[in-house]
């Protein structure tokens, strides 16, 4: 599936979530005797190596999108630093996502970089926004403590466990550097008008619609996104399921790697809003 990018008056839709984003994991692993639930990532969506089924449909909106991986820098003997997240600098044709557990909660996400066309370029401002078509936070609970939508083997909402973050160009190390061997992205020059990470989960509910930031034009020619899981999401969603079966992997297909795997719908999109 590629990316969907639709055109509705002067809002240009990037649908990056569908394209990037799948599958969800459960691993059982034995404790003294018994079994205790631990809670697994794995975002893998195969997508062509085609790349020009991430190009825009709209010749005047968005020129390309192209998805980086995570690059972890002790590979190359360096030491991470925190707030600061670092991307291979070669696009994947596999938009993946890394495997989240309880041992690898960080080194997972993925930066998206969006091209705009020369006349989305000339326009004087750039609004990013996201919409999330999700109905119920899955961690959240009824008057009575139950489960309002327990996790499912398939279908779950993948706007519960996801932050995000938008930048400019300049906030990206290394974009002009031909030397250098990755991306790296400071993650407090967010462009986010909170300054900070942004979700789609507030008080246990799922916000339908929100301003993530502005860019000011004309001569904007990327935007880049961070995404990424959200840990404390992913625990409160694992903790209001631990009474939950599916949860524990009960009558989920087990794949070759031993975990069973429960599926996420790719249920958002960022939009990008050019003004004159």
């Amino acid at each position: 599936m590629g990316v969907d990018l639709r055109h509705k008056k002067t809002e240009f839709y990037v649908s990056l979530g569908a394209a990037i984003l799948g599958l969800f994991a459960c691993a059982m692993a034995s404790v003294m005797g018994g079994y205790v639930s631990f809670a697994w990532f794995t975002a893998n969506r195969q997508v062509s190596g085609n790349v020009s089924n991430l190009i825009a449909a709209e010749d005047n909106t968005v020129e390309s999108v192209k998805v980086y991986p995570f690059f972890n820098v002790t590979s190359e003997g360096g030491t991470p630093v925190a707030g600061v997240l670092t991307f291979d600098k070669t696009a994947s044709s596999e938009q993946n996502m890394g495997d989240y557990s309880i041992l690898k909660q960080e080194g997972n996400a993925v930066l998206i970089e969006v091209d705009l066309t020369a006349s989305a370029q000339s326009k004087h401002t750039i609004d990013i926004n996201a919409h999330s078509a999700g109905t119920t936070f899955l961690g959240a609970l009824d008057g009575n403590g139950a489960l309002i939508t327990p996790l499912q083997p398939t279908g779950n909402s993948l706007s519960s466990v996801v932050h995000f973050y938008a930048f400019s160009s300049a906030s990206i190390g290394g974009l002009d550097d031909t030397g250098a061997t990755h991306y790296s992205v400071t993650l407090s020059n967010t462009i986010n008008q909170n300054a900070d990470k942004m979700t789609f989960v507030s008080d246990d509910q799922i916000i339908s619609d929100q301003a993530v930031g502005t860019l000011a034009g004309p001569g904007v020619s990327k935007v880049f996104f961070v995404l990424d899981y959200d840990i404390s999401l992913v625990e409160l969603v694992y903790s209001a399921n631990l009474g939950n079966d599916v949860a524990a992997g009960m009558g989920v297909e087990v794949k070759e790697d031993g975990l069973a795997y429960l599926s996420y719908t790719p249920d958002f999109y960022f939009w990008l809003n050019a003004l004159d």
